[in-house]
């Protein structure tokens, strides 16, 4: 039996009101972040490694301050996500140069392209059900304003700075199509950003719930060997603390290899095989050996976002699916015929039966209908509860998202109780 957790624990690891240095060697200190800013000192000058959020950069200045060395020569963003690049206007200076990987400039064309529609997505998980306009604040994620590149590299780039060297590699798989790792290779260091996501040894974010392009497993599978093969004495990720020891990582690289493997063949397997999606997500369960944590994807939401990477959006169990007309659009043909009522005492059963997810689908309908239907939206908080504790506060996305639509479901039942008395 997995642990339950009081709260998700990727909460305390983008927390932004965070104040502290940690010093992994005597030239390599982490300012703490949503997305952590990495300090790295020389003989010559100095380098950063991702610069934080927008208002995490005037603290992580501030930090750095006593133990600059010199002019910052470089800046190097792993990925062009605004937690990563953020502080980036207030910490660069006149001659740093800053390196993104080639791919950033599609990366953020899209992002800006789709920041409204992302926004509200961010929203719906993060603020209550409650969608906002993207915000214009320099300090909110989608409000950061854009920076200047100096150097765009394709597959690696190296450079040094007084006794340090370094070597950058794009890593595609991560979390953004310009993500890339920072070697050094003298002293066996590798800041590998959010490659792995924000949480160590845990399943990777295919597809995060508030949208984004599928990323790709294959490519993901590929970087983690990539970065095993460096055999690296200590790894420095995007959130929480370095990892040490050679043998200790090269173990642990190899079980998050194999699990996330296991996770693709599984998928491949029964996609040949004629096993329907849905039967993949419910079924699969990755051996003892293999087991790794879901605070920020899920081993079935990994299937899913596998199974869409390379079948598309058309499969077969529709030929309606063809045409512009989804199947909320004869719901209400069902509850028509059907009765509101009969879903909804059919969804309490399912309730009761501790079958949550066919509640929700039956209260999907009543609703789309009757939205003030006040037996559905009891039947369908209740259904939500179940599936909360059934997450066990695991995972950050899931735990938010059943929260906040449950405060919602709460208001609403408030409100219709309000107008029959």
């Amino acid at each position: 039996m997995k642990k339950r957790y009081d709260r998700p624990p990727l909460l305390e690891l983008v927390r932004r009101d965070k104040s502290e240095i940690v010093n992994v060697e005597d030239f390599i200190y982490v300012s703490k972040d949503v997305s952590n800013a990495h300090l790295i000192t020389s003989t010559d000058g100095d380098v950063l490694v991702n610069t934080g959020t927008t208002d995490g950069g005037f603290r992580h200045k501030d930090l750095f301050e006593e133990l600059r060395t010199g002019p910052l020569r470089y800046a190097v963003i792993t990925q062009g996500h605004p937690d990563h690049f953020g502080g980036l206007k207030t910490l660069k200076e006149a001659e740093t140069q800053v390196i993104m990987q080639s791919n950033n400039p599609q990366v953020r064309a899209y992002w800006r392209k789709l920041m409204t529609f992302y926004a509200g997505r961010l929203s719906r998980i993060w603020s209550g059900g409650n969608p906002r306009p993207p915000s214009t604040s320099e300090n909110s994620w989608e409000g950061t304003p854009e920076q200047a590149v100096n150097i765009l590299f394709r597959d690696e780039y190296k450079f040094s700075v007084g006794n340090r060297d370094f070597e950058l590699y794009s890593t595609p798989g991560g979390e953004t199509t310009d993500s890339c790792i920072v070697w050094m290779p003298n002293e066996r260091v590798v800041f590998t950003g959010n490659l792995f996501g924000p949480m160590w040894m845990n399943v990777p974010f295919l597809n995060t719930l508030r949208g984004d392009k599928i990323r790709s497993v294959v490519e993901y599978i590929a970087n983690v060997e990539k970065v095993r093969s460096l055999e690296p004495e200590i790894l420095i990720t995007g959130h929480g603390d370095p990892k040490r020891g050679a043998s200790h990582l090269q173990g642990k690289l190899t079980h998050l290899r194999d699990a996330i493997q296991y996770i693709h063949d599984y998928t491949i397997d029964g996609m040949n095989a004629g096993t329907d999606l849905w039967t993949l997500m419910r079924d699969i369960e990755l051996p003892g050996h293999l087991e790794i944590e879901e605070g920020h994807g899920k081993i079935d939401w990994a299937v899913r976002a596998i199974y869409t990477y390379y079948n598309g959006w058309f499969d077969f169990e529709s030929l309606a699916d063809m045409y512009h007309v989804p199947v909320q659009a004869v719901s209400g043909d069902l509850v028509e015929l059907a009765g509101a009522d009969a879903l909804v005492q059919r969804a309490e059963r399912y309730v009761a039966n501790k079958e949550p997810w066919h509640a929700v689908r039956l209260t999907d309908m009543v609703l789309q209908v009757s939205c003030g239907h006040i037996g559905a939206l009891g039947a369908r908080k209740s259904a939500l509860e179940q599936l909360l504790e059934l997450s066990r506060n695991e995972n950050l996305s899931e735990t938010l998202l059943l929260s906040s639509t449950i405060a919602d479901l709460e208001k609403k039942l408030e409100a219709v109780n309000a107008q029959q008395t």
